[in-house]
């Protein structure tokens, strides 16, 4: 690692400070009320009234945290262009890294988050359905696509979620980000900005037989995880107002009941 004495430090974050307001705020996912001016029954409807307030929240406040992560590492991405070689490894390992790997796992993490919220809510908007459809064996813990279609399939606004999450961390940007976050669970990612990385690959050969690459791959470039990190925030703003349109499915049936 370089090493910049502390006074270079400051001056380079307060150069970074300085380039912050030129980058680009994303859209921010807004914070609804839906259920201002309604009542709901004191027992049940007040633990859904609860649950889905706590959800739109938290979904929000990621969503939001997610697209100020990304300005930053565009901010630091314009700092580091004019670096000499010792200042840009030193900004590389201090900043840009550490919020590309953060940027680069919130896609699977806020799509798993919106999941769980959808699974939350419907398991207690259930019983506002017609007919109900019954207590949920969901045990309110881990979520996936299979667990929250069974909850929610029953909805009107389900296919609209369903189709914003697929768009979510998907091929695209699993190609344009090298499976980055793939490999940093299960595997050896590949560096970003600085670091070439070995890789041995299986080559599919006739007849069953055995081969295997050897070669090197390069760093991710910072340059080019900028727009699919932006395209992912636009879909995670998409799959929150269509789960926000399930939700208000749910509450205009728990005002019918």
């Amino acid at each position: 690692m370089s090493r910049i004495s502390e006074e270079r430090a400051i001056e380079l974050y307060a150069e970074f400070r300085r380039t912050l307001p030129q980058a680009p705020v994303l859209p921010y996912a807004p914070y609804p009320n839906p259920f201002a001016n309604r009542t709901f029954d004191p027992f049940l409807g007040q633990v859904f009234v609860q649950v889905a307030n706590d959800v739109l929240r938290e979904l929000a406040n990621f969503i939001n945290e997610f697209g100020g992560y990304i300005r930053r590492l565009d901010a630091w991405r314009w700092v580091q262009r004019s670096l000499l070689e010792d200042d840009k490894l030193a900004v590389i390992v201090e900043h840009v890294r550490p919020l590309a790997v953060l940027c680069l796992n919130s896609p699977y993490a806020i799509r798993g988050r919106i999941l769980h919220a959808v699974c939350s809510v419907s398991q207690h908007a259930s019983h506002y359905y017609r007919p109900p459809y019954g207590p949920s064996t969901w045990s309110g813990t881990h979520a996936n696509f299979k667990q929250a279609q069974k909850l929610a399939d029953r909805w009107n606004a389900w296919p609209a979620v369903c189709e914003a999450l697929k768009l979510m961390n998907g091929e695209s940007f699993s190609s344009l980000t090298g499976e980055y976050r793939n490999n940093h669970h299960h595997g050896q990612p590949r560096g970003i900005a600085i670091g070439y990385t070995s890789e041995v690959k299986r080559v599919a050969m006739p007849n069953d037989q055995e081969s295997w690459s050897v070669g090197m791959r390069q760093p991710l470039s910072v340059e080019d995880l900028v727009v699919p990190l932006g395209l992912e925030h636009g879909f995670a703003l998409s799959a929150f107002r269509a789960f926000l349109g399930l939700l208000e499915e749910q509450i205009a049936a728990a005002q019918e009941t």
